[in-house]
């Protein structure tokens, strides 16, 4: 489904440009919020580079890797969202990924599916 390859070199890219923002102009707290393929690129970010994320809010996400570094991610903070008729896949591996780093995670699904 994913090019893995691909989502980790974006990933990257956007785990980068988040820490030269931060040191350009001088914030200390990044929250990402995503939709979809938004929310799984910042999965991605949140999983594999703690140093740039440590806040995100995920709607109708999924995970968009199946091999991960064994980080911890203490002190992050996962807000996961997704419609009870989402055809997507459940975003239950998502979930299970980042509390087996030890990040904190709320989840909340509401009655539609992936549009509304």
């Amino acid at each position: 489904m994913f090019d893995h390859e691909d989502v980790r070199a974006r990933a990257g890219e956007l785990a980068d440009f988040l820490n030269e923002a931060r040191e350009k102009y001088g914030f200390s707290r990044a929250v990402a919020v995503g939709f979809s393929n938004g929310a799984n690129s910042t999965a991605a970010v949140a999983l594999t580079r703690p140093d740039a994320l440590r806040e995100a809010m995920l709607f109708s996400s999924m995970s968009p890797l199946p091999e991960l570094p064994r980080l911890d991610l203490t002190g992050t903070r996962i807000f996961l969202s997704r419609g009870e008729q989402d055809p997507l896949p459940a975003a239950d591996e998502l979930v299970r990924q980042f509390r087996e780093r030890h990040a904190d995670v709320a989840t909340h699904r509401w009655p539609g599916g992936h549009q509304r």
